[in-house]
């Protein structure tokens, strides 16, 4: 079973954005449960690329958004929603959006030029140099969190990439 759940939404459904869009729920929903987070790398790789191209983008953004709003990209390093990340970094190219790639760039940089899909290799660096009650640091990705919140309180800009995504798929099959 995938982390997937149902999609997030702004508590405000009148934002004119997600009135004039394609729910990218709808698109991503059939495949919500095909793709296994918490595995190994390479079954995570070989699900993932079962899936069409832009699903994967939708698949591996809704990932990646959830966590970084629900817990900042400590959360998302830290969980197994990290295996994503050079996906997410991948899509957020696709989608044109530099400035959150660029974010995410730096936030992957941490761990290294190679960044770890092993969840226990990163949190074995994050346990090294962030954890306060081992003596470590402030949360080395504060400041890129408030970047990212900057797309809105509840992430509706970044919600919205992903229904403005989803409704050019739509176009385009029609």
């Amino acid at each position: 079973m995938s982390m997937l759940g149902e999609r997030m939404r702004h508590p405000d459904s009148s934002i004119q954005a997600w009135e004039d869009c394609m729910d990218y729920w709808d698109i991503l929903e059939p495949y919500a449960e095909e793709v296994e987070i918490y595995g190994s790398v390479t079954d995570y790789l070989n699900q993932l690329s079962l899936l069409p191209g832009e699903v994967q983008n939708l698949f591996v953004l809704h990932v990646f958004i959830g966590e970084e709003l629900n817990g900042g990209l400590i959360q998302f390093f830290w969980n197994s929603s990290g295996i994503v990340a050079p996906e997410a970094l991948a899509a957020l190219a696709a989608l044109g959006q530099v400035k959150a790639k660029e974010l995410l760039h730096v936030g992957m940089s941490f761990f290294g030029t190679t960044y770890p899909r092993e969840r226990h290799v990163r949190i074995d660096m994050l346990r090294n140099t962030y954890l306060a009650d081992q003596g470590g640091r402030e949360n080395p990705f504060r400041e890129l969190d408030s970047e990212f919140y900057k797309f809105g309180q509840y992430g509706e800009e970044m919600w919205t990439w992903l229904d403005e995504y989803a409704t050019a798929i739509s176009r385009r099959k029609s």
